[in-house]
């Protein structure tokens, strides 16, 4: 068959032979028919739509950005000059315009197609025309987690051929069957490299089990002091589950539904009519692109998300990684300045009838959220004209997963709460029985070691101006956050910060007697620098804020004040033991020790005494990234600009220019 070939080649292509040529192949690809598998696409489609009552992220492609996204250099290295793509109710119509100059090296094991190719090379200008359905997944293997692909699924493909330009005269039937095969050879891999090819990439952070990384999350404006911060984090688990995918390919767009819901509760199957026709399936989703979603642009390319489900995987994230934040703190100089004065022991009676037992009442019952979370599913399309507007009502109700979500999660924070103000009440009723304790053996100290002593003392005016100057530091302070709860809307947060450890205080103290008492006590002024040790006298501080949300550079932030802090700690060895501890002291003022009685009776009653000292920490600026969909068209540039709406966050994208 070979010599037969060559034997018929000539220098000059025989007229006529090329259109006749072109005639034969392209009556090898006849016209396809796609009817069936349109109805196959259609009636599955309104199936799964009809499973999403309550769809909360969307995502849209305009078929510009999907064309540019699949002209691909793999498909431009084959030849492939043009590439157009339309939707066709449910179907893509794939339109490849092509000019290539073929090889044996395309003819796959075809021995004859090998024989003819090799000698004629034969040069071919042709379109393809594929019909392909669309398929989505979630795909876990992301760079940024898990994502949303939507893929074309090649079905039905033919050629047609405009021109054959070959190096010499041919046998056309011989010919033709070759190139039959190298175009049917063509057009697969053209299908394969199609399929390969994601129209949209979206990443879903709410499915995401990756570690938590707080630093790339929670940004702090700290006014004062300086922190060195190490973040420990735990695993995860995922909190939503995947409910259902669905999508509606128009003639110039495509949109996807996902339906995400919150594993922690078991959502009722809900489900809504759609009409298994294009028509049916078009208005279904066009009502929850417009209502649901309000995207501003829904004929480009965007992707938005509820808030709730940003507000819920946000608090699911934090209260499982137990965010804590161990920091070497440096605070600034703090200066106090006191004059302490004697009280009037005159009076007092010895025979103290106090009962030293609280009578605080630490029974708390919690609040329960008792929020209807019946909701719209689907309302009746609303008509404007000449004047009026009819429509728009609910026409099927049903409950909302993450409102059930929400309330669910709003009674642990009551119990939390609950359980919380008791634990502090127990804890502050220990505490005023001990201080009570405290308080009558001064009383009764004063009465019975110094009482008229102290008269005495009292009646000769103030003892001394105290001032003392320090410097706190620690490097084993741990923060940890608790109780993270972001409100459905994203306008408001509130949470709980959980301290423990120590900070080392260096403490510069300067004594100025005053009146009689104190130059009595010491005749000159004195200063002494000691450390101390530092440590929380409440380790829980309660924090809530309105929230504003920003968008700049494709991001969304959520950021909020927090107002002053006041941080209560306790020094050790606290002023009184170091006031009648201290050798150098003692030598100055010999007389303190006569009266170390007195300061000791005195500490209950005189703050800067017993070490008690506050630290306010000043206003700071707190900010969290949200995590919101990202969308990736193809290898195509995108520029996005989020936009906050009532109950969403959209992301619209549009292609940089060159």
């Amino acid at each position: 068959m070979f010599l037969r070939l060559f034997g018929l080649l000539t220098f000059m292509l025989l007229s006529g032979c090329g259109d006749s040529l072109t005639r034969m192949v392209n009556a090898k690809f006849p016209p396809i028919t796609v009817e069936e598998q349109r109805q196959a696409a259609i009636t599955s489609t309104a199936q799964a739509l009809a499973k999403l009552a309550t769809p909360n992220i969307g995502v849209g492609v305009a078929m510009s950005d999907a064309t540019a996204a699949l002209l691909t250099e793999e498909l431009k290295k084959q030849g492939v000059a043009k590439l157009s793509l339309r939707g066709d109710e449910q179907l893509l119509r794939v339109s490849i315009d092509f000019a290539r100059q073929f090889s044996k090296d395309d003819a796959g094991d075809n021995q004859a197609a090998i024989a003819a190719l090799g000698a004629l090379k034969p040069r071919i200008e042709g379109t393809v025309t594929a019909y392909a359905g669309l398929t989505g997944a979630i795909a876990q293997a992301g760079a940024s987690g898990p994502e949303l692909e939507l893929r074309l699924l090649p079905a039905f493909s033919s050629v047609h051929v405009e021109k054959i330009e070959l190096a010499d005269k041919v046998d056309v039937t011989l010919v033709g069957s070759a190139i039959v095969a190298v175009l049917n050879q063509f057009k697969d891999n053209i299908s394969g490299e199609l399929s390969r090819s994601p129209l949209t990439r979206v990443t879903l952070p709410a499915l995401s089990d990756k570690p938590f990384n707080p630093s790339d999350t929670f940004s702090i404006d700290d006014a004062g002091g300086k922190a060195t911060i190490e973040v420990v984090s735990k695993p995860i688990v995922i909190p939503f589950k995947v409910d259902g995918i669905a999508w509606l390919v128009a003639k110039d767009h495509l949109t996807s539904l996902v339906q995400l819901s919150p594993v922690s509760v078991a959502a009722a199957v809900q489900a809504v009519d759609v009409k298994p026709t294009f028509s049916g399936i078009q208005d279904r989703v066009n009502e929850i692109v417009e209502q649901v979603f309000e995207v501003p642009t829904p004929e480009g390319t965007w992707v938005a998300v509820k808030r709730d489900v940003v507000a819920l995987a946000m608090n699911s994230v934090t209260s499982q990684a137990q965010l804590c934040v161990k920091a070497s703190v440096s605070v600034p100089n703090q200066h106090t300045s006191t004059k302490i004065k004697l009280p009037n022991g005159l009076g007092i009676n010895c025979s103290s009838d106090r009962v030293c037992k609280s009578d605080k009442q630490c029974s708390f019952s919690a609040n329960r959220d008792t929020r209807d979370c019946s909701a719209c599913l689907l309302r009746a399309p609303r008509v404007c004209a000449f004047g009026g507007c009819v429509g728009g009502q609910c026409t099927l109700r049903g409950n909302d997963p993450f409102c059930e979500a929400a309330k669910a999660a709003q009674n642990v924070i009551y119990d939390t709460d609950a359980n919380l103000r008791k634990a502090d009440c127990d804890r502050l009723r220990e505490t005023e029985n001990a201080t009570c304790e405290v308080e009558k053996a001064g009383e009764k100290l004063l009465c019975e070691a110094k009482k008229e002593a102290l008269n005495r003392l009292a009646a000769t005016g103030n003892f001394a101006n105290l001032d003392v100057d320090s410097r706190f530091a620690t490097d084993n302070l741990q923060v940890c956050l608790r109780d993270f709860d972001m409100s459905p809307a994203l306008d408001r947060v509130q949470f709980a910060l959980e301290v423990q450890g120590e900070a080392k205080a260096d403490v510069d103290v300067k004594f100025v007697p005053l009146d009689i008492v104190g130059h009595l006590t010491c005749q000159f002024p004195w200063s002494q620098s000691k450390n101390f040790t530092a440590s929380l006298r409440e380790s829980r501080v309660g924090i809530a804020s309105n929230v504003q949300l920003s968008t700049a550079n494709g991001d969304a932030r959520a950021n909020f004040a927090v107002d002053n802090i006041d941080v209560k700690a306790k020094l050790k060895p606290g002023p009184t033991e170091f006031l009648v501890s201290s050798p150098e002291l003692l030598l100055k003022c010999p007389v303190l020790a006569g009266i170390a009685p007195t300061v000791v009776a005195l500490t209950p009653f005189v703050p800067q005494l017993k070490g008690e000292v506050d630290y306010t920490l000043k206003d700071q600026k707190a900010s969290v990234k949200l995590a919101i969909p990202k969308q990736t068209v193809g290898g195509v540039a995108m520029v996005v600009n989020v936009v906050p709406n009532k109950e969403t966050i959209v992301a619209t994208a549009s292609r940089a220019r060159p």
